[in-house]
């Protein structure tokens, strides 16, 4: 084989260092290395973002490129996620401000949120060092879950959103696919929410942060993915339009009360296995989502309507009139889920008290048993075991009922016995 052109590299490389107003520069000089290997057998270092050595492409979410990284100092396997400013930025504010926010994201420290280790730039982009998560979406995983299973997990994600809220995070395109549900110490669901969007890193001064060229969604846009990863332009659709708010799809600025809406549509998809509103595309989904014009739950699946009460609250039109915060949200939630464990432990409770006081009672008072014998000598003597006496002719056999002075009908044989033990069961179960 004959040793790679030099000059071919050259204009190889060239061609990558034109094409970096593209894509962010450790992007092209991950191309460049996996070309050049793959073309002409050349061997090169590894990209690098700070420490971090990146070892291969993730992903693409709504902020960025998501790559698998060596962590050189501690020796741990991180997800590095790069950021990149997109539009003027003469004075560096702009990467200034989403540095900021990233860190801010970074101080997030809750289970259920995705931990960042580091926050740095390289080359004019910031970049993010975070734990890498093994696991599976919300979306691969809520699949054929009953209703009970779905809200406690949700419920996790929703502390998560609830985490960043407090920290001045704003999602804005929560989804069950920017959810990663893996296990915990002991095996149990652990969800921890992903991507998110630091919808506050840009909201002055009209900088408009971006990972892409994309332009807004327009008809055809596929409502499942994000079809626009800016964050932050006043008036520009974000997000992922399945999932939106009426407030992002009218292009207003999103706040805590969005990503509200957001988690609603994906927990009514996660328990009634259909989504909230239709649409064929952008502008049909647009007009039945600003209208409130739900599909109808014929033929979903079925889930309490305590829960549907609930998310009708949170998946309201107009912000004002959903629930004031995600813990308000979550509390109605909790709420629910354990009044239907009391009322599952309070019948259980009703039937063992029930059956304990008969079981109690009866080994108490022996006697009620042993005295059976003697109740039913008193009533089985002698001349009824001589059996039914021989009926002269025409009389009938049916006899007609010995009546008692002012008190109908005389109490035969099973009548005595049944009034006894029931007198003596009244008086043994009486309290001592």
């Amino acid at each position: 084989m004959s040793p790679p052109d030099p000059s071919s590299h050259s204009q190889l490389a060239a061609r990558f260092d034109a094409a970096r107003e593209g894509p962010p520069p450790v992007e092209a000089e991950r191309m460049l290395a996996d070309l050049g290997a793959r073309l002409f057998g050349l061997t090169a270092a590894p990209p690098r973002l700070g420490r971090f050595v990146i070892e291969r492409r993730l992903g693409a979410g709504g902020m960025g490129i998501v790559y698998v990284a060596h962590d050189a100092e501690l020796e741990r396997k991180v997800a590095v996620k790069l950021l990149r400013l997109h539009g003027p930025d003469r004075d560096g504010r702009g990467a200034a401000r989403l540095l900021r926010e990233a860190r801010a994201l970074a101080r997030v420290d809750h289970p259920h949120v995705v931990a960042v280790h580091e926050v740095g730039d390289h080359d004019g982009a910031v970049f993010l060092a975070m734990e890498l998560i093994e696991g599976v979406t919300f979306a691969e995983w809520q699949r054929g879950r009953g209703w009970r299973e779905v809200v406690e997990v949700y419920l996790q994600a929703g502390r998560g959103l609830a985490a960043a809220h407090a920290a001045g995070v704003v999602h804005r395109d929560f989804k069950p696919t920017n959810v990663i549900v893996g296990a915990d110490d002991r095996g149990r669901p652990r969800a921890r929410v992903v991507d998110f969007g630091l919808a506050r890193a840009g909201d002055e001064d009209g900088v408009d942060l971006d990972v892409t060229d994309a332009a807004p969604p327009t008809e055809g846009t596929t409502l499942d993915e994000a079809p626009n990863d800016r964050l932050t332009a006043t008036g520009t659709l974000l997000g992922t339009p399945a999932y939106m708010a009426p407030e992002q799809l009218a292009g207003r600025r999103a706040d805590a009360r969005s990503d509200q809406f957001s988690f609603a549509l994906a927990l009514y998809e996660g328990v009634f296995g259909q989504r909230a509103f239709a649409g064929d595309d952008l502008d049909d989904l647009r007009a039945a989502v600003l209208a409130g014009r739900r599909r109808p739950l014929a033929g979903a699946r079925s889930g309490p309507r305590w829960l549907l009460r609930v998310l009708d609250r949170a998946l309201a039109l107009a912000p004002a009139r959903r629930y004031p915060s995600m813990p308000a949200l979550l509390a109605e939630l909790e709420r629910g889920l354990s009044r239907r464990r009391r009322v599952g432990l309070t019948f259980g409770a009703l039937a063992l008290g029930i059956g304990g006081a008969f079981a109690g009672t009866w080994a108490a008072s022996p006697s009620l048993c042993s005295r059976g014998g003697d109740v039913m000598a008193e009533v089985w003597h002698d001349d009824a075991r001589r059996g039914p006496r021989r009926l002269r002719p025409g009389r009938s056999p049916v006899r007609r009922p010995r009546m008692g002075p002012g008190r109908g009908p005389a109490r035969g044989p099973r009548r005595r016995v049944g009034g006894r033990l029931l007198r003596d069961l009244r008086r043994h179960s009486r309290p001592r």
